[in-house]
């Protein structure tokens, strides 16, 4: 088994067809940008940063303890998908509508436990950073043996991680530095069903994958 990867975040619209599985790149015009709020531990009752600016296509990830601090969506746009998640530490959600959304945690709320995050539509088309230049991307698939296959230019810290469509966090495949050249990471047997896989290395580059397991 291989690794390798990147972190801030670029996205490209694909879908891929290989026996047994179906991929999709999650789409968004030019970069994509991972927001990541805190909670709970020093920061107490709270959320950090409390409020956030986005864009569609962009992914807002909560880091903290959910069984203490239960997560939920309170007002969101029409048409948007609502969000729940009383276990882990960590928790994704993809914005795909624009507008704005209020969340809290279900428990401490009324001590001012609460976040809001307004997304605008992703229209403007940026250039890749000078660092996100030096990866290769283009080599990111999964393949019909439930693979991520990916190539480095240089020894990059990476990170691989797996999460129910939902946004819950399944698994952590690859957490640390990888050298250059071709890698390869098995992502174990999954039962039917649908998954996100995030690809992030570098401190510059994301990626996230929509995974569909047919049989």
């Amino acid at each position: 088994m291989n690794m390798n990867g990147n972190r801030k975040l670029y996205s490209v619209t694909s879908r891929f067809s290989f026996v047994g599985l179906f991929v999709g790149v999650l789409l968004t015009a030019g970069f994509a940008v991972t927001h990541v709020v805190q909670f709970g531990g020093s920061l107490g009752f709270a959320y950090s940063p409390k409020s956030l600016s986005a864009k569609v296509g962009d992914t807002v990830e909560w880091e903290g303890s959910f069984s203490t601090h239960p997560l939920s969506s309170t007002t969101i746009p029409t048409q948007a998908a609502s969000w729940h998640n009383a276990s882990g530490a960590t928790f994704m959600y993809i914005i795909k509508v624009p507008g704005t959304y209020n969340y809290q945690c279900d428990v401490h709320f009324s001590l001012g436990m609460v976040g809001t995050f307004t997304a605008t539509s992703a229209t403007e088309v940026l250039q890749p950073s000078s660092a996100a230049k030096q990866l290769d991307l283009q080599t990111i698939v999964l393949q019909s043996r439930n693979a991520l296959v990916f190539s480095l230019p240089q020894a990059e810290r990476v990170k691989v991680t797996l999460f129910t469509i939902l946004g819950k966090e399944i698994t952590t495949k690859v957490n640390g530095f990888v050298p250059a050249g071709h890698h390869e990471v098995a992502l174990g047997p999954l039962a039917k069903g649908f998954y996100f896989v995030k690809f992030t290395a570098g401190g510059v580059f994301s990626e996230i994958k929509e995974l569909q397991i047919i049989q």
